[in-house]
């Protein structure tokens, strides 16, 4: 394929994901680690391995705690639980040809505060992998998510100022009025495109864009005739893989997330260390890096959010990683610098030889 008609597709793409994405309302959660949860950062991360099958799990805990403010008052929540998992494939659309199809599932959960606002979702996807040099690890990859979002909440949880009574120690009923309706379902839809060029087993190049929820779902418990909808989120990430010495590869990777008046940058490197040798029948390593998060409103200052602080064992198949988030914002005080433990959890695998031809291409291993 011609280098010209390359970044004419790549134009396109861009040019297409940044005119879809306008003004509407609520935020996503994310990862630390989000290169550990490749279907929730681009779906074009789908069947985007050197082996057959993968299984990713990533599992969150934030703020689930008790925190002392600054007028030594005791402030205690159930904080954020979120876990996520995910399953895909991968085979050669011919033996001859070096080109892929991915088929993956997803599947995520995410409980909030005292209310427990539970949100529940499902996705399917495919990926397409062109080979754009022949006999080269260089490729263009479109991907597309699909499924279902379930979100409950338990308003009988709730505590409005309304309910507040100092000399009364039964709480009284809310003159308030919730909603009739605890649950809502909803479709959800996303899009995504990612280059990769792998020049050498140690050495590759790979960025991507995606945008999330593409036909702007509702997000309202209210039965509105002009209901609250999700804000299409515009995720730009990259990273590269670098040798500096014989066993040592730096390895720096960055995102961008865009999602209504929103921000967020995270940006940080790996420094990774091959304990065994490279022509080693197995694989050991351990990697360490640190990872900034920014964050802000379109249009105010930037605010620093927290310092991620990641590692990562790998072991032939298998992947650990684990981070902790220290809380460096306006809530330090507050949090006392605590924010979130993360651990993740990879597997990949060959399972039928004959599905594929033999020459499987490098991948990132961020």
């Amino acid at each position: 394929m011609p280098v010209k008609a390359i970044y004419k597709i790549l134009f396109a793409c861009v040019s297409l994901i940044f005119i879809g994405v306008d003004s509407v309302k609520a935020q996503d959660v994310h990862f630390t680690q989000y290169n550990e949860a490749p279907i929730l950062l681009n779906p074009a991360n789908i069947g985007f391995y050197k082996s057959q099958y993968r299984f990713n799990a990533n599992i969150r805990n934030q703020w689930n705690t008790k925190f002392v403010n600054n007028n030594s008052v005791g402030v205690s929540g159930t904080g954020f639980q979120t876990a996520a998992g995910s399953f895909d494939m991968t085979v050669n659309v011919t033996k001859s040809s070096p080109d892929r199809l991915g088929v993956g599932v997803q599947l995520f959960s995410d409980q909030a505060g005292e209310v427990s606002l539970r949100t529940t979702s499902g996705l399917v996807g495919v990926s397409y992998w062109k080979n754009i040099q022949k006999f080269a690890d260089k490729y263009l990859v479109f991907g597309a998510t699909a499924g279902f979002v379930d979100k409950r909440i338990d308003y009988t949880n709730l505590q409005l100022p309304d309910q507040y009574n100092f000399f009364d120690p039964f709480r009284p009923l809310t003159a308030v009025s919730y909603p009739t309706n605890d649950n809502i379902t909803f479709t959800d839809i996303s899009i995504g495109a990612k280059y990769f060029n792998a020049i050498s087993k140690r050495r590759y190049v790979q960025y991507g864009v995606a945008i999330y929820h593409l036909n702007k779902p509702k997000n309202s418990f209210f039965f509105d005739t002009n209901p609250d909808r999700i804000y299409r989120k515009l995720v730009l990430h990259g990273g590269m893989r670098m040798p500096f010495k014989r066993k040592i590869d730096i390895m720096p990777s960055g995102m961008i997330c865009i999602q209504g008046p929103s921000l967020e940058i995270n940006q940080g490197a790996f420094a990774r260390f091959q304990v065994t040798e490279a022509r080693s029948k197995d694989l050991m390593a351990y990697s360490l890096g640190f990872w900034l998060r920014e964050s802000r409103a379109i249009g105010k200052a930037f605010l620093f959010d927290a310092l991620n602080v990641v590692s990562k064992m790998e072991f032939n198949n298998y992947t650990i990683g684990f981070s902790y988030d220290i809380n460096i914002s306006g809530m330090a005080a507050t949090t006392r610098l605590q924010g979130g433990p993360e651990l993740s959890f990879s597997y990949t695998g060959i399972m039928n030889a004959s599905l594929g031809n033999k020459k499987r291409p490098y991948c990132p291993t961020f």
